[in-house]
């Protein structure tokens, strides 16, 4: 009886090792799977920028930039009333 029980044992053993592996490979593939939509969804956002479709997201952070130099040369021009280059002469 003995024997019967130990042969037994080592197939349950056998049988729960060969599960647990397969569990584990499953969850590492949804992971990996996870992992890899996440960085094409990334990377599809960077070739948008890149191409210009993202324009209202590139828009603010060049604005912004834009604005402030066009309203130093504004101002500038107010203060000191300097004729353009073009017209000076």
């Amino acid at each position: 009886m003995q024997g019967f029980e130990t042969d037994r044992l080592e197939t349950r053993k056998t049988w729960s090792e060969k599960m647990l592996r397969a569990r584990n490979l499953k969850e590492k593939e949804n992971r990996l799977h996870a992992l890899h939509e996440k960085f094409r969804k990334d990377r599809l956002k960077e070739i948008d920028l890149v191409e210009g479709r993202l324009i209202r997201s590139m828009c603010w952070e060049v604005s912004t930039e834009a604005v402030e130099e066009f309203s130093e040369i504004s101002l500038h021009s107010i203060f000191f009333n300097h004729p353009k280059m073009s017209t000076a002469k």
